[in-house]
């Protein structure tokens, strides 16, 4: 985690925007100008306050609005869409208002990049490709995009545009890195220096056979036949999305059951491969079940939980679903929405123990009590028991 500033006569200097505010350089490159920065209303936004130093809280409030679908697999881990509910957001007047003041900043931003220049600055950007930069009125008059290579003089500027256009038969004048050269360490050699702090309990392996007891729920099992294997990930998703928002629907009719099943299979991008009516029957035979073993029993859902590792480290993860009932343990369950039959769900539920495991570890590692453990099948509809 030590950092240095670069001491090279050459040397560069590679920062976001925000880290640049109050530095200089002699030439500046600015990139990632056409990223649009849309407002992201999916973060805790506090309103008003007051000027007083005795209440200075007051008038004060606190909004947020939790995204339900997730992220993709890439490495930028953007929001799923397709829901529609991202439209919802920014048309509202919350949104609204979130794209305005998103707008100001991502041109005050822009400024503090620019003003770090001190003798050259480069914008570098595919052509047409500038929509951060488009956000500053008229900057094709000012800056031209059109214009040949070479240098332009600016009117009424004492400095000129220089346009220069790279391409693949530029590369010969490029300098190629030595491929010898090790600027960091290499994944073994980090292994050795760096113990792993956190671990977490889904990627745990089972080595062991558990004793389990197999409960069948009411009503067939539920089998997506319209769904390939590339979809099982996003069923998984809009399962756990849906099954997550139980609390909420408990008093619920079918109809606004189905409308809630029905957007978070859209979220996922799986409109057609599972049916809302097949989310609806796993989920109220799911909340009887529930019911039935555990009346009065709190719900909590997609709870974080974190706690020391026998083996070393920490654990560090979400469980599906918590309840407490009115003897204050603990009773861990973990949705798992493979698209099995009950059949196969007894074998199937030995490669999640040591997950399990993980969880109670971690929970009792925090004094708390766990009195059962449970693995759900939704759609097969077979709740499967660690037993002691």
């Amino acid at each position: 985690d030590n950092r240095h500033p670069p001491l090279g006569h050459d040397a560069v200097t590679l920062m976001t925007y925000h880290g640049a505010k109050g530095l200089e350089w002699p030439t500046v490159i600015l990139s990632g100008l056409d990223s649009e920065r849309d407002p992201d209303v999916w973060l805790p936004i506090a309103h008003g306050g007051s000027c007083s130093d005795i209440n200075p809280l007051e008038g004060r409030s606190l909004r947020y609005w939790i995204w339900p679908f997730g992220t993709d697999n890439s490495q930028f881990k953007r929001r799923i869409r397709g829901s529609g509910l991202e439209d919802d957001a920014l048309a509202s007047q919350e949104g609204a208002a979130a794209r305005e003041k998103s707008i100001e900043e991502s041109i005050r931003l822009l400024y503090v990049g620019c003003t770090r220049a001190k003798q050259k600055l480069v914008f570098a950007h595919r052509p047409t490709k500038y929509d951060w930069l488009k956000q500053i009125s008229d900057i094709d008059v000012l800056l031209d995009p059109s214009l040949e290579d070479g240098e332009h003089a600016l009117l009424g500027m004492d400095t000129t545009l220089v346009i220069r256009r790279l391409n693949a038969e530029a590369d010969e004048h490029i300098a190629i890195a030595d491929d010898a050269a090790n600027w960091f360490a290499t994944q073994e050699r980090a292994q050795r220096i760096f113990a792993k702090r956190f671990h977490s309990p889904s990627s745990v392996k089972s080595n062991e056979q558990a004793n389990v007891r197999v409960e069948d729920l009411i009503g067939p099992s539920l089998f997506p036949s319209g769904a390939k294997e590339e979809h099982y990930s996003a069923i998984g998703d809009a399962t756990h999305t849906y099954l997550g928002a139980m609390p909420s629907m408990l008093s619920l009719t079918d109809a606004q059951k189905h409308v809630i099943a029905e957007r978070s299979i859209a979220g996922f991008g799986i409109t057609g491969k599972i049916t809302p009516q097949m989310l609806v029957t796993a989920g109220d035979r799911f909340s009887h079940w529930v019911t039935e073993k555990f009346p009065g029993a709190k719900w909590l859902t997609e709870l974080s939980v974190s706690g020391p590792r026998t083996a070393g480290g920490n654990w560090r993860g979400a469980i599906d679903l918590v309840l407490v009932p009115a003897d204050g343990s603990l009773v861990v369950i973990d949705h798992k929405s493979a698209p099995i039959r009950r059949v196969h769900c007894e074998a199937k539920a030995q490669s999640y123990t040591g997950q399990l495991h993980a969880y109670e570890e971690a929970l009792t590692g925090q004094g708390e009590t766990v009195s059962a453990r449970f693995i759900h099948f939704p759609f097969a509809g077979t709740i499967i028991e660690l037993m002691r």
